[in-house]
């Protein structure tokens, strides 16, 4: 049975002989300057070849002999993602479905590019679509995964992980991706196994030496942390999140000035990195450094306005300079942003103890022990509040 110069050409191409294939589309062309698959194909292989330019031109001529080809849709919006036009290209894989609601590859495209402008959660359709059509989905999983896990639902993330593992698949981004999920979650065991297969998948990912530090960290491991921390930075200098992890190793280990030279090269390398401002302060207000900290603190807030944990630094050490009024004001920034942070209600209530102002103070305390009745500082606090009323009556 004799093949078309079509079927020729095309079969070189699948074959991945793509010069010769284009090469044959373009002699087709000559001799068929309406033939709208050739086109399509032509513009593929100029995609494919890095001529992302060229192959949207020669798909959209394509898509205007043939505006049915659902294929060719697809393969134009590839081409506008490759050229920085995503929601030119959300508009092409769009149509691609409008054409074929069955096309596997186009509502993958689409749950990509969503995720591209930052529409995560629209992308979770596309993704659940994909799923239901392929036959073989452990790929669209571990990227569903992926997005699940953004949108903080750890918990479904390894559900799509594992499915994705029980089809054979053994990936890094699968790994990477479950080791994360599993630290979200606290299942910091298995997070830490997770870790280790990754790593030796990837042994020079400076991104997983630092989340196996973080987990290693969390487990009280701070020596191993530091370790971990410490090969990430070997790996990529650059990082400022590992600088800033390692010196909460090293404050964990008893060694404040390491912690705060590592803060500092966190912030000299990213100088908005409201956390490593943060943990500088904490180190700084506990050397008795108080105006210090005062001033990290202050850094902080202007990055992350939202930061609770910046404002109750910052009401501490307001107290420690005797600036009373201004540390309530501080700690009550604290309870808007967190309204049940125990630290910052007993922070609270000893400024304005130190205001004299008992009545309150004892409000606060009580409040304190309310959420956390084991909290033995809370219930010193509340009883030592009290002495003044007693001896004014």
């Amino acid at each position: 049975m004799s093949t078309t110069p079509f079927e020729e050409a095309r079969a070189l191409h699948r074959s991945g002989q793509l010069a010769e294939a284009e090469r044959r589309y373009a002699a087709l062309l000559r001799e068929t300057p309406d033939h709208a698959e050739a086109l399509h194909l032509l513009g593929v292989i100029a995609l494919q070849t890095g001529r992302a330019e060229r192959g949207v031109e020669l798909i959209s001529q394509a898509i205007r002999l043939d505006p049915a080809l659902a294929q060719a849709h697809n393969n134009l919006g590839h081409g506008l993602a490759m050229l920085g036009r995503p929601q030119e290209a959300l508009a092409s894989f769009d149509r691609a479905l409008a054409l074929l609601p069955d096309f596997a590859d186009a509502h993958l495209n689409r749950a990509s590019i969503l995720l591209a402008l930052g529409r995560a959660a629209e992308a979770l359709p596309s993704y659940d679509a994909a799923i239901a059509l392929l036959p073989d989905p452990a790929e669209a999983l571990v990227a569903r995964g992926a997005l699940l896990l953004g949108l903080g639902r750890a918990k479904e993330a390894i559900a799509d992980l594992d499915a994705a593992a029980a089809h054979g698949l053994e990936t890094l981004a699968l790994q990477a991706t479950r080791a994360r999920a599993l630290a979200r979650l606290g299942r910091l065991e298995e997070a830490l196994r997770a870790f280790e297969r990754a790593l030796a998948l990837a042994p020079d990912d400076a991104g997983l030496w630092h989340d196996r530090g973080v987990v290693l960290g969390q487990r009280g491991q701070a020596a191993d942390a530091l370790a971990s921390f410490e090969r990430a930075i070997a790996l990529a200098p650059g990082f400022a999140a590992a600088h800033n992890s390692r010196g909460l190793a090293l404050n964990e280990l008893e060694r404040p000035q390491d912690a705060l030279a590592a803060f500092d090269r966190a912030i000299t390398l990213q100088p908005g990195m409201a956390d490593a401002h943060l943990n500088r302060g904490t180190v700084l207000a506990a050397l008795g450094r108080p105006a210090e900290a005062l001033a990290s603190f202050d850094a902080a807030l202007a990055r992350d306005p939202g930061l609770a944990e910046a404002a109750c630094g910052r009401g501490n050490a307001l107290g420690q300079l005797s600036r009373h009024e201004e540390a309530a004001a501080s700690f009550r920034q604290a309870l808007a942003l967190q309204p049940d942070d125990i630290d910052a209600l007993k922070g609270l209530g000893n400024a304005l103890k130190d205001l004299l102002r008992p009545e309150e103070a004892i409000a606060c305390f009580r409040r304190a022990v309310a959420l956390q009745p084991e909290d033995a500082e809370a219930r010193l606090d509340l009883a030592l509040a009290h002495l003044p009323i007693a001896v004014d009556t």
